[in-house]
């Protein structure tokens, strides 16, 4: 997670703003986390509203039996295709949708849904001559309740389905029958009260859904965070602090594995020892600082000398280096070897105390074996590639000595 964002989450976990909007790219990525689940409850929930909006026919046949077969035109004929077109297009083509419309396609489908529901229902009542007519004034709480908390909607969506509703309760007391006397306001204060509840069970709903977003945003991050922390511990634990190189303990990991693995394909393993020639003359002369500059510099020209990603080259303790080739020869493994010789030569690192030459050198000892065809394990080739060392140290140093097979 990028500072930015991380700033912005604990901005908004201490937030308490009644604000139902998160700093611009935290709110971005609520948008896309949410969208994908807000369409498909929205298709859910709006496949079961149309089930119960064809239903109403029954209402529509007790209530205003006198426009009934506009109730039929109206519910059968031009809203439940439309609806079904709706399904079916976010259904089939829901991203593309969502990428096109905004992140709040969904809720406005819902909204819209509802108010086409709510439509229907204005339309009878309007045209209505049934003394019952006026009941549709509850069956407007009714949609009103389903598109705002059964669809669930955000709040400034319910906001505008509240409204439209609302317009609708309206344009119904002017231009329908009136209602009863006796019915009037306690029908006024139901339909007030409703839009109140939807209202604010919208705007706790959206707020603990961002409230969780939020906390599970924050889970993501700590487990992150956790996982970068284990593997620097990790990768701290397999690598020389001082060069960078794997460590001694890597080094063993890394043979076992290979060694097993050349036991079963039969290919060749090589192995280079490295020791820097007259170390200890060198560090006591110039001092630990020096001493630490000249294995980092020697740890870089073994990196540049191995070439594939599965030769791996460690600090195995003190002056002392190993390299480990895998599928290699032994014309490739002295090859490397001499590389490696060459260049740390090529440093021209000063020594004043080498007895060898003016320069930082180096001695390498190379064994290359297979693993199928001896009992001796790794342990046995590290001795032979020791061996092959001692004896380019006793030979003269700044050479390469092959062990024995």
């Amino acid at each position: 997670m990028n500072p930015a964002l991380k700033a912005e989450l604990t901005q908004a976990l201490r937030a308490r703003r009644v604000s139902l909007r998160f700093p611009p790219q935290l709110e971005k990525l609520f948008n896309q986390h949410v969208a994908p689940q807000r369409a498909k409850a929205a298709l859910f929930s709006g496949g079961f509203g149309l089930i119960l909006y064809v239903a109403f026919l029954v209402v529509d046949w007790l209530v205003v039996p006198d426009v009934f077969q506009l109730a039929l035109v109206l519910r059968l004929a031009v809203i439940t295709p439309l609806g079904l077109l709706t399904i079916y297009l976010v259904s089939r083509h829901m991203a593309r949708l969502v990428a096109l419309f905004g992140p709040s396609f969904a809720d406005w489908t819902a909204a819209v849904s509802g108010l086409a529901a709510g439509g229907t229902l204005l339309v009878l009542l309007l045209s209505s001559h049934s003394p019952r007519a006026y009941f549709y004034h509850a069956g407007l709480m009714v949609v009103l309740l389903y598109a705002c908390l059964v669809q669930s909607t955000r709040f400034k969506v319910a906001v505008v389905t509240v409204s439209g509703i609302l317009l609708m309760h309206l344009v119904a007391a002017l231009f329908a029958p009136p209602v009863p006397e006796a019915t009037k306001w306690p029908m006024l204060d139901m339909i007030l009260f409703a839009m109140g509840v939807s209202l604010m069970a919208n705007y706790l709903a959206e707020k603990r859904h961002r409230r969780r977003y939020l906390l599970g945003l924050q889970d993501q991050l700590i487990l992150s965070e956790l996982k970068e922390a284990q593997e620097e511990l990790q990768s701290l634990s397999r690598s020389d602090a001082l060069t960078g190189l794997a460590n001694r303990r890597h080094f063993d990991e890394h043979l076992q594995h290979a060694w097993a693995r050349a036991s079963l394909d039969g290919q060749a393993l090589s192995m280079l020892m490295v020791d820097v020639d007259h170390f200890k003359a060198y560090n006591d002369f110039y001092g630990h600082q020096a001493g630490d500059a000249c294995l980092k510099a020697v740890a870089q020209a073994l990196l540049a000398s191995t070439r594939r990603p599965d030769d791996l080259a460690a600090r195995l303790g003190g002056e002392e280096f190993g390299v480990l080739l895998q599928n290699t020869d032994p014309d490739s493994a002295r090859a490397t070897a001499t590389r490696v010789c060459d260049a740390v030569a090529a440093l021209r690192l000063p020594h004043a105390r080498s007895s060898t030459t003016e320069w930082v050198t180096v001695s390498v000892g190379v064994v290359t074996v297979r693993a199928e065809a001896r009992p001796a394990g790794p342990q046995d080739m590290l001795s032979r590639a020791d061996e092959a060392l001692y004896d380019a140290k006793r030979e003269g140093r700044n050479r390469v000595k092959e062990g024995v097979a």
